[in-house]
């Protein structure tokens, strides 16, 4: 499986140092999708929204990795606007070299007012994965014959199965104070990810999931001269590791309609994301661009990160309560 290792190999010499490796899709714009961030994300606002994402990873390495990501929230009103319900779909493609993730997920989530400020949603999350590897894509030691590589020499490995799928199952629970002609809003939640550790592996083995838990926290800063600020931070753990990436995004409100801003998030000791986006009536486009600034740079080019995120936005408030102003 020599492509495998050799991406492997640059992944962890990447993460060397730092507590930044995980077995999941990192999102450099993690609010965009609720669905591999925090489900309970979807009772932030009162609108139906669907997200589309591309990311494409280290391109140079192996192809790198290429996912592409859609997130859908639909929510119910009721009780006059003291309580909804929070639907959401999710689906999720990604490619790494060989191996490729496809996964759906379907989420559910309650809403509930406590005060005429603050909010609390608490959502279940439950999806379906299926994993699959190409063999024709990979080279074994053993097809290097007298320091020759041909595909169509035989190899001694064997993998049992090219797929492998599994249930998985997740939560959210998110609280979040949004006070009417209030210059200041905040919200804080934590999601919880692969609660029932699915087995990951090809070979018939055993190789569990390890839950992936996620913190999320912030203030929206509502300025009298049309520019808004986000300081805010997530964090996740999974697996014995961890990141923390505190950031910070500067809206610049050009009209009832439009608005565009830019910001970034500092992901732990080897990565800066940096990020620009663009809103205007029902829709808006998101950019990102991770930098790394350790020391692989000086032996491989090539470790950027792009990821694109383009939402569709039709606002139900008119049906039923008070407007709630979306955080993001």
């Amino acid at each position: 499986m020599k492509n495998y290792i050799i991406s492997t190999l640059v992944v962890l010499a990447v993460t060397a140092g730092t507590t930044a490796h995980s077995q999941d899709v990192v999102y450099s714009q993690p609010y965009a999708n609720p669905g591999v961030t925090n489900p309970a994300l979807t009772g932030m606002n009162t609108a139906i929204k669907a997200t589309l994402q591309y990311r494409q990873q280290w391109s140079s390495v192996e192809n790198g990795y290429t996912t592409y990501g859609f997130s859908g929230q639909y929510p119910i009103l009721l009780n006059e606007g003291k309580e909804k319900l929070d639907l959401g779909l999710y689906a999720m493609n990604n490619k790494e070299g060989a191996f490729s993730r496809t996964g759906v997920s379907l989420s559910v989530g309650y809403n509930l007012r406590l005060s005429d400020a603050g909010h609390i949603n608490v959502s279940l999350l439950a999806g379906y994965q299926q994993n699959a590897i190409k063999m024709d894509a990979l080279s074994f030691d053993d097809q290097y014959i007298l320091g020759a590589y041909s595909a169509g020499n035989a190899t001694a490995e064997v993998i049992s199965s090219e797929k492998t799928s599994y249930v998985d199952v997740g939560a959210g629970a998110m609280w979040y104070y949004l006070p009417e002609g209030s210059p200041v809003n905040a919200f804080i939640g934590i999601g919880a990810f692969h609660l029932n550790k699915p087995n990951d592996a090809f070979a018939g083995g055993n190789m569990r999931l390890m839950p992936r838990y996620t913190g999320q926290m912030g203030l929206k800063l509502i300025g009298k001269g049309n520019i808004d600020f986000l300081p805010n931070a997530y964090y996740l753990y999974q697996g014995g590791t961890q990141l923390f990436a505190p950031g910070i995004m500067i809206d610049y409100r050009a009209g009832e309609t439009a608005k565009m801003g830019i910001g970034g998030w500092l992901k732990g000791r080897n990565s800066i994301t940096l990020m620009a986006s663009f809103t205007y009536s029902f829709f808006q486009l998101g950019y990102s661009y991770d930098i790394y600034h350790s020391q692989i740079n000086n032996y491989i080019t090539g470790l950027s990160v792009h990821e694109v995120s383009l939402s569709f936005r039709f606002d139900r408030t008119g049906e039923s309560g008070r407007a709630m102003s979306p955080m993001f």
